[in-house]
């Protein structure tokens, strides 16, 4: 159930940074992402630690971030239009929807002794089973947008005047 919920929180976060259009809101959707990843994995993941280095890498990455855009955009008010509005209204109460599920759903774990095993096989296994296959989907497509929002932010007329490789 808290898995449940976690990704309903990952799903509206995801959606109110698509819809975004200030820096800090869209800062402050990307550090709430990455704490419900974190959440997820966790919950679901072999051990805690992996969930804990990726949300300090993270954090860290976005409170550089916020000090950037907050320096260039001290002095701009964040107010979201009607439209906004209703968008975040309808997001949060389809989120809220999902939220409380008609059946909850038990996961059938494997009850093997050798299950909970700390050889490398078994973190390897635990890492891309069948339950873990969707997150591990999820994030690699994560860091594949950035990667291309990353690309596309840094434009050619924006880099210094010196080129080194030419």
């Amino acid at each position: 159930m808290a898995c449940l919920s976690t990704m309903t929180l990952l799903l509206f976060m995801l959606f109110m940074f698509v819809i975004t259009n200030h820096p800090l809101t869209m800062g402050l959707a990307l550090m709430l992402t990455s704490l419900a990843m974190g959440i997820i994995l966790s919950l679901n993941g072999p051990s805690a630690w992996i969930a804990y280095m990726l949300v300090m890498i993270f954090v860290s990455g976005m409170m550089i971030i916020i000090m950037y855009m907050s320096s260039l955009s001290s002095n701009e008010n964040i107010s979201p239009s009607t439209f906004m509005k209703k968008t975040y209204t309808a997001l949060l109460i389809l989120s809220l929807a999902m939220f409380f599920p008609l059946k909850q759903q038990q996961l059938n774990l494997p009850k093997s002794a050798h299950y909970f095993s700390d050889s490398l096989f078994t973190i390897i296994y635990k890492t891309y089973n069948q339950l873990m296959n969707s997150m591990t989907t999820l994030i690699i497509f994560y860091l594949l947008i950035v990667l291309i929002v990353a690309v596309n932010i840094v434009k050619v007329s924006k880099t210094p005047l010196r080129s080194f490789g030419e």
